[in-house]
């Protein structure tokens, strides 16, 4: 049970977190989504070349990356717009793999934990 209370924490950290945690909890929430799907990040392998790796997944992942990137540097981008990036996300994601297998990810309580 712990597991899967932190990954329902996880998802919903971005509705609770400050505007300056803001930008990490949104992407690491839609990294967690990925990862239910078994789409992680290599070792070794930046976000950015990640985000480039999976455009045909999630196309809209590049400009989160881009936005969490700028957010850990101090650009002024508006957390709004991330939030926007990562419901996009999730569309492409419910678009492009059928309900069975999204829900198969909900129920792994330990995929969060390959998230990076």
């Amino acid at each position: 049970f712990l597991l899967f209370g932190v990954k329902i924490w996880r998802r919903l950290a971005p509705a609770f977190a400050p505007p300056a945690a803001r930008p990490r909890v949104v992407y690491r929430a839609s990294l967690d989504r990925l990862s239910d799907l078994a789409i992680r990040r290599r070792r070794g392998e930046s976000r950015e070349a990640f985000a480039r790796r999976i455009r045909e997944v999630a196309p809209t992942f590049g400009p989160l990356t881009a936005g969490h990137g700028g957010a850990a540097f101090g650009s002024r981008r508006s957390p709004t717009e991330l939030e926007r990036h990562a419901a996009q996300i999730q569309r492409e994601l419910e678009q492009r793999f059928p309900w069975w297998r999204r829900a198969l990810g909900w129920l792994t309580p330990w995929s969060w934990m390959f998230s990076r």
